[in-house]
């Protein structure tokens, strides 16, 4: 019996396509280790009480008189912001296709994509203007900035931002747990390591990210892609553990699944479509405002293609 022809068998299978995949060229190593933390029932704000004062407290003799002090808080807002995109196919189209992909799942599972690009963007450089979320940018205030005028980070500069996370952690001070940096800023920080011969610098394995990543002063160092790629750019040192760690606050949704929700839309008469609604309700939150510092208008230019 005769073999039969390949291209007779290829037209006759129905599986002509592989499961899709997404894009690539997106490095988010940042939002995949940031803390995502569900918050229903707030409203579209959350408070926090800040401590702005501690008060004096001092060893006093047996018998004597306990001084009267008071510590001072200051009420910290911090508020909600949609993001959401809608995926829709034809009805028709589907009962006629062959494809063995499920397209609205397909179309769905793109704009997740989408959508996460767009909050790894917001949580580092969002303005806060609605309906833009409050970002790292804004968070940074006051001493926790270290303006570089368009100059080229040195050593010294990435040893001060690292210095200049110090959020409590229970009752003492704690320091950074994350640098986070655009992959040509990263490409800039190992030059520098590299040309002094540093010591202080290595690659341990992050389990969430199942790979090795820098260490600088024993802070891991993240990629985020939202950041701008170019040059000047903005770098970041964050606590990102315990009760003072940054985190993603979300409405509804898993934590695991980044507090994305799908929402099915109901059939209409006279559409010949199906729809899906993929939306976050997100606010980044920051406990205290030593949880972030940033180094600002860092010239990384020698090192953008």
């Amino acid at each position: 019996m005769a073999q039969p022809d390949p291209n007779a068998i290829a037209n006759l299978t129905r599986c002509l396509r592989w499961p899709g995949f997404f894009p690539g060229g997106y490095v988010d190593q940042f939002l995949r280790v940031l803390p995502f933390e569900e918050a229903d029932g707030y409203g579209r704000t959350v408070q926090v009480n800040r401590t702005t004062g501690l008060g004096s407290v001092a060893f006093v003799n047996p018998g004597s008189a306990l001084s009267a002090t008071q510590g001072d808080t200051a009420l910290t807002t911090f508020t909600f912001q949609r993001i959401a995109g809608t995926a829709q196919v034809d009805v028709s189209d589907i009962e006629a296709s062959a494809d063995p992909n499920d397209q609205l799942e397909l179309q769905v599972a793109m704009r997740k994509v989408a959508l996460l690009r767009a909050l790894s963007a917001n949580v580092i450089v969002g303005g806060g203007g609605a309906p833009s979320m409050a970002g790292l940018v804004t968070h940074a205030t006051g001493g926790q900035m270290v303006d570089l005028a368009g100059a080229a980070p040195t050593l010294a500069d990435y040893h001060r931002l690292v210095a200049l996370v110090r959020a409590s952690n229970g009752f003492l001070g704690s320091g950074a747990d994350a640098l986070v940096m655009s992959l040509n800023a990263k490409r800039q920080l190992l030059s520098i390591l590299e040309a002094a011969g540093s010591a202080s610098y290595c690659y341990e394995l992050d389990e969430r990210l199942g790979r090795r990543v820098l260490h600088f002063e024993g802070v891991p160092v993240y990629v985020s892609d939202g950041l701008p790629a170019g040059s000047p750019t903005e770098i970041y040192a964050v606590k990102l553990h315990g009760p003072t760690g940054i985190r993603v606050l979300h409405v509804g949704g898993s934590s695991d699944e980044f507090g994305i929700v799908v929402d099915d839309v109901p059939n209409q008469m006279g559409v010949s479509e199906r729809a899906a609604i993929v939306r976050g309700y997100y606010a980044l939150m920051v406990p205290e405002p030593e949880s972030v510092a940033a180094l600002l208008d860092a010239s990384v230019a020698a090192f953008v293609p």
